[in-house]
């Protein structure tokens, strides 16, 4: 388990705060409302007519309590996935493969680049030894993930790999 400071415990609380604020509020507003909208026509009834009325709109009411839990579920998420992050900003994928798989490439990242997701990979060209490393160690280090296609043949992907675990980068493998 992680050890957080007293800095980072306050801000993991001012979170859940944000989390009460911004979901369960306005749940809890989306329901009162739909009692109080549902309530409004039942005090004009008599028993029978109540019970009615309760049968017939049971699915409004089932539907309204379903739209109410779905927004304090998409907003917890918004704040967990925040939380993981640490920062309102885009996920950063590195893409690390073989030259063989440079078409793919081109596609998956065509398809990745998106507000939420920035994929970065390095173009095989030439270019000095030295300069492709430290760009290679930037990249890897910058990013919050790594998705990896790798090839038949060894090649600099194995040392890719290698530098990611040893920095507890998420990876995923695409053998293909």
């Amino acid at each position: 388990m992680r050890n957080y400071t007293p800095e980072q415990q306050e801000r993991r609380g001012r979170r859940l705060e944000v989390f009460f604020n911004w979901a369960i509020f306005p749940a809890t507003a989306i329901i009162l409302y739909s009692f109080y909208k549902y309530f409004s026509k039942v005090y004009s009834l008599g028993f029978s007519d109540f019970l009615k009325l309760v049968l017939n709109n049971l699915k409004q009411i089932g539907l309204m309590a379903l739209l109410a839990a779905a927004a304090v579920i998409i907003v917890g998420l918004f704040i967990l996935l925040q939380g993981l992050f640490g920062k309102w900003r885009s996920v950063r994928v590195f893409i690390s493969y073989q030259h063989q798989h440079t078409a793919l490439v081109t596609k998956l990242e065509a398809i990745l680049k998106t507000k939420w997701i920035k994929p970065d990979l390095i173009p095989f060209l030439p270019a000095d030894h030295d300069t492709i490393i430290e760009k290679v160690q930037r990249s890897i280090k910058d990013s919050d993930l790594l998705i990896i296609l790798p090839g038949l043949q060894k090649s600099f992907v194995d040392a890719e790999i290698m530098l990611a675990s040893s920095l507890k980068k998420p990876i995923i493998f695409f053998k293909i």
